[in-house]
């Protein structure tokens, strides 16, 4: 089993230390991979695929040495178990019709009231008029400044696991937002397989870090491909969780200029930001962080999967983890080239950009199971979902 990192409190034991899962077949070594790094048992397994749950039960229990239970239907096993945690890595109909599904989410309400953390690797509801039917503005995740309603979850929903604005890169960057000046043109790339979410959830995290590092685009000009090549014809209550291909978009703010590219059909998982303005160019992977200034002099840079005060916490000031160079430290032509992917730290020693993210996901799982939905917030669910001024 995968040493826990030291940052993330270890669950206890018991129910607390258990985590129900549903998923697609080929995402069993994703699910076991990011428990173990929480220090979870997977004790539970479900699927959407017909007769496959007593299988993937029987594999995870021969994978990981723990008795796992076979479950059929994801309501029920919302309603009646006591896991410590429910990771919904594919949620199915959960959740994803326009209408929302109250149903479901009077399930995931329960789970809150037995103290049943809830998280899912899609974004849910799965549409912008879900969320509305959900309960406006809470969404996928406790809205940032939390207010008075308790976030999504309290109002049925779950948190985003992984949200990649918790890695220390992302984090790295917007500390040094006010150092850099403001931003004029951003691009956002974040590819995956359909093992890592559908192309809604590459959509969701992109538009996430959009909001996150420019703001929320007046105009958003979009184009999708499907895996034949063919367009988009969005049929009724059908949302981007059930669509794969890739997309791409424009999007126009005074003053700024942003691009996304997101695809759910690439064998590799990654995450890019690049971030140009006054204090020139904000390089940010996975990896980790490159700040070149306009003369292309290496500024600053920093690596390592999370930050000093761990996933989820707030951050402030010049406060930034894992391995770093002081601004103005001399960098070299071969430090710049070499860019976030050769960034050092703890994403180094992990390896591939899947490795690092499935670690990042066990890190916020065990952070839900101790510290509850509130330590994963701020994500503004409202404007990740960019529905309301695209053009097509």
């Amino acid at each position: 089993m995968s040493k826990v990192p030291e940052h993330v409190q270890t669950p206890p034991g018991g129910s607390r230390g258990q985590c129900v899962v549903w998923l697609r077949s080929e995402q069993v070594g994703l699910a076991l991979g990011a428990a173990a790094r929480a220090g979870l048992r997977v004790t539970g397994v479900g699927t959407p695929e017909a007769g496959r749950a007593g299988p993937l039960a029987e594999l995870i229990t021969q994978r990981s040495g723990q008795a796992c239970e076979a479950h059929d239907d994801l309501r029920a096993a919302l309603s009646r178990t006591t896991a410590g945690v429910v990771w919904l890595l594919t949620p199915g109909l959960l959740g994803q019709s326009d209408a929302g599904d109250g149903a479901a989410a009077e399930a995931v309400r329960g789970c809150a009231a037995r103290g049943v953390r809830v998280a899912s690797l899609e974004p849910l509801p799965g549409s912008l008029l879900g969320l509305s039917a959900a309960g406006g503005s809470g969404g996928v995740v406790r809205e940032a400044g939390g207010g008075g309603d308790g976030g999504g979850f309290a109002q049925g929903w779950c948190a985003l696991c992984p949200a990649v604005r918790w890695l220390g890169p992302m984090r790295d960057a917007a500390a040094l937002l006010e150092q850099f000046g403001p931003v004029r043109a951003a691009s956002v790339r974040c590819l995956g397989s359909p093992v890592h979410g559908s192309l809604g959830a590459r959509l969701f995290e992109a538009m996430d870090l959009v909001h996150m590092f420019v703001g929320e685009p007046e105009v958003i000009d979009a184009a999708y491909v499907g895996p034949s090549g063919s367009a988009l014809h969005a049929a009724p209550g059908e949302t981007l969780s059930r669509l794969g291909g890739e997309m791409t978009a424009n999007g126009r703010l005074p003053g700024k200029a942003v691009s996304v590219l997101v695809s759910d059909r690439v064998g590799e998982r990654s995450v890019e930001l690049d971030l140009i303005g006054a204090g020139g160019r904000l390089r940010v992977s996975v990896a980790g962080l490159v700040w070149t200034d306009p003369s292309g002099r290496e500024v600053d840079r920093s690596g390592g999967l999370f930050g000093a005060e761990g996933v989820g916490a707030e951050r402030g000031g010049a406060g930034r983890g894992g391995a770093r160079r002081k601004r103005g430290a001399p960098g070299g032509p071969a430090a710049g080239a070499a860019g976030a992917a050769g960034a050092s730290g703890a994403a180094g020693a992990i390896g591939a950009s899947a490795a690092a993210l499935e670690e990042l996901s066990g890190a916020q799982l065990a952070r839900l199971l101790s510290d509850g939905p509130s330590a994963l917030g701020g994500i503004n669910s409202r404007a990740c979902w960019p529905w309301r001024r695209r053009r097509s």
